[in-house]
């Protein structure tokens, strides 16, 4: 392997996007080198000193490498990349919540990696500052359900009307100092189980190993958080939950979404059971009991208000167990359920029931949009690509985006002032995509069809 003799450079640019002020940054990596060369951090030590702090809403760090090397070296080398920036910010006080980490290895060349000054430009990490908050309007975020319980008792909580059933051991929540809480504790629970839901949840759905990247195909997601008069409180012991799948995908486990939400770690097994196997729950703690007996049953509550915000949660280590499986409603042979009986959770945060996939040709767009009459769609602030032959959403800066082009996709497209441009799955058929590339996608204005996140279902064609 021929190995060049670089420097690092850095390069800076400001513009306007999204109707919000974004700096984007770029740093570049000597061949096989993963530190911050003093050139680039005084650079950045210069900038960070005219930034206004306090107006940050998020750090994107995306890492990318030549094409030198095997994929598994690749990817770990920007992994590297990406971790040396982040502890650059959070060395001047960016909370981690704050900082989303990417990594893509060789995957998305910006030049040709069949040249040294193009692999040294391939060699980078990019930096974007995004100030200010723009808010996807609420009707199309899936609203909040409250359930307030008292926490010295057992509680079963019926979550929805499709069964799924929260399992609550008296004493389970704690402060941030470690003290019981034995106060009224409020479970903030939001549910995601179509496309239309998840189009604009920010939910990240793929899944990253040491060596590779799936995409979700997910079979219902919740998050779960929980307050104590006004203040956030942790889990102290943990809670069980019987989900009842949105769809039973094969191959579905369970996974946890992070406290970076950069990734997603499978929890838990979910194994298929013979259609004769006996339908039970295993109670493994004896604080937890059914609700024919001594616990306090709450029924499904009506949502009393939304939050866009979602609180950052802290996973606990500890060895969880298989859930075992309520085959209700099971086919013939070994089937995946109904209802997933007895998933853990350790603590409070994201949860997802997913099959994970490899997405066949993958390729990379860079985007422009027009209108119906030929006119540049200005100010996109960020596009979700629902993909109906899986049930999923990914949510896209509006000038990139990866897909596959054979798939059945949708694009949505929300602009700083809320309107929502819609490319159909027939449309972007007609586009004939075979490779990626720079193309112009000519959007429909559906501001005044699609309303919100039921109309959007009712457009992709998928059950609420």
């Amino acid at each position: 392997m021929k190995k060049n003799i670089l420097t690092t450079a850095f390069s800076l640019s400001f513009f306007l996007v999204f109707g919000q002020e974004t700096i984007n940054k770029t740093v570049y990596f000597d061949y096989a080198k993963s530190n911050l060369k003093e050139i680039s951090k005084k650079e950045l030590d210069n900038q960070w000193s005219n930034i206004d702090k306090e107006k940050i809403q998020k750090i994107k760090i995306i890492g990318h490498r030549d094409g030198d090397g095997s994929y598994i070296y690749n990817t770990k080398l920007s992994r590297q990349r990406t971790s040396v920036i982040s502890d650059y910010f959070e060395s001047k006080g960016v909370s981690v919540d704050k900082i989303v980490q990417q990594y893509h290895g060789e995957e998305q060349p910006i030049a040709s990696n069949e040249t040294d000054g193009g692999k040294q430009q391939n060699r980078r990490v990019e930096i974007k500052i995004e100030f200010e908050n723009f808010a996807v309007p609420s009707s199309f975020l899936v609203p909040e359900k409250i359930f307030s319980i008292n926490p010295k008792k057992d509680t079963i909580l019926q979550l929805n009307s499709k069964g799924t059933k929260l399992h609550v051991p008296k004493y389970a929540f704690k402060d941030s100092k470690g003290k019981v809480i034995n106060s009224t504790v409020d479970l903030h629970y939001k549910e995601y189980t179509n496309s239309a839901e998840i189009a604009f949840s920010e939910i990240p759905m793929t899944y990253k190993s040491p060596d590779q990247e799936f995409f979700f195909n997910s079979s219902g997601m919740f998050e779960l958080t929980g307050s104590s008069r006004n203040s956030p409180v942790e889990i102290n012991k943990k809670l069980q939950i019987d989900y009842a799948l949105a769809k039973k995908n094969p191959e579905t486990n369970f996974y946890q979404l992070n406290s970076s939400k950069e990734n997603w770690q499978k929890i838990q097994d979910i194994q298929p059971i013979a259609r004769t196997q006996k339908q039970e729950r295993i109670n493994d703690e004896s604080e937890i009991v059914l609700v024919a007996e001594f616990a306090d049953t709450i029924f499904m509550g009506a949502p009393r208000k939304v939050h866009f915000a979602r609180e950052a949660f802290n996973p606990q280590n500890m060895k969880i167990s298989d859930g075992t499986l309520l085959a209700a409603g099971a086919d013939k042979g070994h089937t995946y359920p109904d209802i997933v009986v007895g998933l853990n959770i350790p603590s409070f945060g994201v949860y997802n029931c997913d099959q994970i996939y490899r997405v066949p040709n993958v390729v990379s767009i860079q985007a422009d949009f027009i209108d119906e009459k030929g006119d540049v769609i200005k100010n996109g602030h960020v596009l979700s690509m629902i993909t109906l032959d899986k049930n999923g959403a990914f949510s896209f800066d509006p000038s990139h985006f990866m897909c596959n082009p054979k798939g059945q996709n949708v694009l949505a497209l929300f602009t700083e002032s809320k309107d929502l441009y819609i490319l159909s799955k027939e449309d972007f058929a007609k586009m004939n995509i075979e490779k990626g590339g720079k193309y112009t996608f000519q959007m429909t204005n559906m501001t005044g069809v699609i309303k919100d996140t039921k109309d959007l279902a009712k457009y992709l064609n998928v059950k609420m």
